[in-house]
């Protein structure tokens, strides 16, 4: 898959997300919620897992958050998301991260800082969505990230996190970045 296609895509598909509230869950969709440790930067972790119908074996897992504490759940209803899965051959992992302490601003207590603990949890949920697959793996495809806001500091601190892992990431607003970026980011 060409990275630039996907990163465009990517911002192209900026104008569809919404910071709406949460959604009825799909029934072909699967759920992970993840326990921080006392170390973690992160008081809730739920990750949502749904592959659209039209794929048969997903090449990369495209993982979307949107700004600040919010309910990822919605975005599993997203048409845009969905054919955008779809056409790449992608399964969908939507993230709802809870900052540690609501009231500081540090890379302890926020989720963004994905080498502080909230991206292990994402990694140990893929891990375990992948349990639950008969006809393909998901624990080793690569990742697209997306996020709004907190999502896209996410992203960007992610992509500090395991940059092997990743295949590209975008940040659709995002004010402060924790870790510094590192050669392979």
């Amino acid at each position: 898959m060409n990275k630039q296609i996907a990163i465009l895509g990517l911002l192209l598909l900026n104008s569809a997300f919404v910071l709406g509230g949460q959604t009825k869950i799909p029934e072909n969709s699967r759920i992970v919620h993840i326990k921080p440790g006392p170390q973690d930067n992160f008081s809730k972790a739920v990750f949502y897992l749904r592959v659209p119908e039209k794929v048969t074996k997903p090449k990369y897992i495209l993982v979307l958050l949107k700004g600040i504490n919010a309910d990822g759940s919605g975005l599993l209803e997203h048409k845009q998301w969905l054919q955008f899965a779809s056409e790449t051959q992608a399964a969908i992992v939507a993230c709802t991260l809870v900052k540690k302490d609501k009231k500081k601003y540090d890379k302890h207590n926020h989720y963004a800082a994905a080498q502080c603990g909230s991206g292990a949890a994402l990694e140990s949920a893929i891990e375990k969505l992948d349990e639950a697959q008969k006809d393909y793996s998901l624990k080793d495809l690569p990742l697209l990230i997306y996020g709004f806001s907190a999502g896209g500091q996410f992203a960007f601190g992610f992509s500090c996190h395991n940059p092997t892992r990743m295949i590209g990431f975008a940040a659709g607003k995002g004010g402060y970045y924790y870790p510094e970026a590192i050669k392979g980011t």
